[in-house]
């Protein structure tokens, strides 16, 4: 017989839809950061280290909207806190264009941050709730990809100035506000569904009654090993990936300072089109890295993925040839854009509910806030050669964990899936116990 449909069983046109249209919008102001910075500076007068810490501010502020709303998208509706996250975030950005001061801009921008975190926490705990997470959040960070490169590239074109950068910001909002109708919702669909569907298959068979609300209560408490192993999974990855976060953005935040500072012989524009390059190459990345995990599996392609990447990331520092340091940007781009769809995949597969995904992209989102900064301390302080040390020594155990975790994850050798790892019919139950468990 088959089960009745719920919303953890829908991964449409509508609900992708939703997911693109929120996900996507809420991830532009991070995106957007060194657009964002140079109009603070260049435009507004503001100090270049009053608009740094803005920035972070506003990455920080994020990541705090994210993981003080897990319980809520958890166990609350998706739809409407994505809404309030897309309200905020249009009228922070809109007034920001309408009033482009200094300082109605960087309030702006810390309330857009807030907004967008709580977009991202219901977002990403929907994707969980989707058949296939990993297609899901692959095709997500797709079109992040190509957002934030076409982004890029209409900011000179409609006029490059302060207003015209909020309305880029702002205005996608409300496609974001339509769409996150069909997000998947409640968790507590899915797992009621499966209780009942598991009691009424038992009591056909003459075992046992249907639950009562109460006992639904009761086996949502329960915390089984399987639920256990699932939060060791989910805190390993959310820690190993935020930390790694920490080198990725603090290196990539540097380029500018670290061309500048060479003896390397570019024009003003080798930066920009370095930028330009990594990111066109993230979309390559995003293309390619779901063939990557269907033809070696996650693990050894994340394996992979963070050795080069970890490679790059200390060209970017050494190297002092203008082709090769290209190419390394070019390569941390491709990277960067196939971990993401495999990170956020594996997380949004671990739990139904989706406190997992929330969970790892809250920590991932403080790991970048903190890059720059650390990485800049760093640099000012010691140089060149300390950073690369201090930064691939902090990729290589973080790139560990991460590793370690989805080793974890995968199926034992006895051929019992990981919890929540399937999303058919049949897994509904095993999933219904974890919900709340992470609680």
């Amino acid at each position: 017989m088959t089960p009745p449909r719920t919303s953890g069983q829908r991964a449409g046109t509508p609900a992708m839809g939703a997911l693109i249209t929120t996900w996507v919008f809420a991830l532009l102001p991070a995106n957007l950061v060194p657009s964002i910075v140079e109009k603070l500076v260049y435009q507004l007068g503001v100090e270049v280290t009053t608009a740094g810490a803005v920035a972070t501010g506003m990455t920080l502020a994020n990541a705090v909207a994210v993981l003080s709303s897990r319980r809520a998208v958890q166990r609350g509706n998706r739809v409407a806190i994505a809404r309030i996250g897309l309200a905020v975030m249009m009228l922070a950005f809109a007034s920001g264009a309408i009033w482009p001061t200094a300082g109605v801009s960087m309030i702006a921008l810390i309330a857009g941050g807030v907004g967008s975190g709580l977009v991202i926490s219901a977002a990403t705990a929907a994707v969980s709730a989707t058949p296939d997470p990993d297609r899901a959040t692959s095709v997500v960070m797709i079109v992040n990809r190509f957002v934030v490169a076409v982004a890029f590239l209409a900011i000179p074109l409609v006029g490059g100035g302060v207003r015209e950068l909020f309305l880029i910001l702002a205005i996608p909002g409300i496609l974001g506000f339509v769409g996150a109708h069909w997000l998947p919702r409640l968790p507590e669909e899915t797992a009621i569904v499966s209780v009942v569907g598991t009691a009424a298959s038992a009591a056909s068979a003459g075992d046992a009654a249907p639950p009562a609300p109460a006992s639904l209560r009761a086996a949502r408490a329960v915390v089984t090993p399987a639920a256990r192993r699932t939060r060791r999974i989910g805190w390993l990855l959310a820690i190993g990936f935020g930390a790694w976060s920490i080198t990725d953005d603090g290196v990539y935040g540097l380029v500018g300072i670290i061309v500048g500072e060479s003896d390397m012989p570019v024009s003003e524009s080798f930066v920009p089109m370095i930028f330009s390059l990594s990111i066109f190459c993230g979309l390559g990345g995003a293309l390619v890295a779901p063939f990557l995990h269907r033809w070696f599996g996650r693990t050894p392609t994340l394996a992979a993925l963070l050795s080069v990447s970890a490679l790059a990331k200390l060209g970017l520092i050494l190297i002092a040839d203008p082709a090769m340091y290209a190419t390394a940007s070019a390569v941390w781009g491709f990277v960067f854009g196939a971990m993401l769809p495999l990170v956020f995949g594996l997380a949004a597969s671990l739990s139904k509910d989706g406190g997992a995904s929330v969970l790892v992209n809250g920590v991932y989102v403080i790991g970048v806030a903190l890059g720059p900064l650390i990485s800049t301390q760093l640099f000012d302080r010691f140089g060149t050669l300390p950073l690369a040390i201090v930064m691939t020594a902090l990729a290589g155990i973080t790139g560990s964990i991460i590793v370690y975790a989805s080793r974890f994850a995968e199926p034992s050798s006895s051929g019992t899936a990981s919890p929540n790892l399937e999303s058919s019919p049949s897994s509904a139950a095993p999933a219904a116990e974890t919900i709340g468990a992470d609680a």
